[in-house]
């Protein structure tokens, strides 16, 4: 079964808020060093720049899973009306 995309989002935007929360934690309760510090912040905006590539991925993909909605709405209703007129035609 197809999972929307949007979860996806969702959980990488709670990793996102779960180690936003260790990090603040980290720098309220214990001494470390700039360097640490500066290692942590990298790697905080590391994830943020990766959820917004992730964020415009899964646009993309919301998108395109729409039109192929469309399409294949488009098919069914196709092929159902080629059936009724068989079933007209037949009877």
């Amino acid at each position: 079964m197809w999972r929307h995309p949007i979860w996806a989002f969702r959980r990488l935007k709670a990793k996102f808020y779960h180690f936003s929360s260790q990090f603040q934690t980290l720098v309220k309760h214990s001494p470390r060093s700039i360097r640490t510090m500066e290692i942590q912040i990298h790697e905080l905006q590391t994830l943020i720049q990766t959820m917004a590539i992730n964020r415009d991925v899964i646009n993309e993909l919301c998108a395109s899973a729409d039109a192929t909605n469309q399409w294949l709405e488009q098919q069914l209703q196709s092929l159902h009306q080629e059936v009724t007129t068989l079933n007209a035609m037949t009877t």
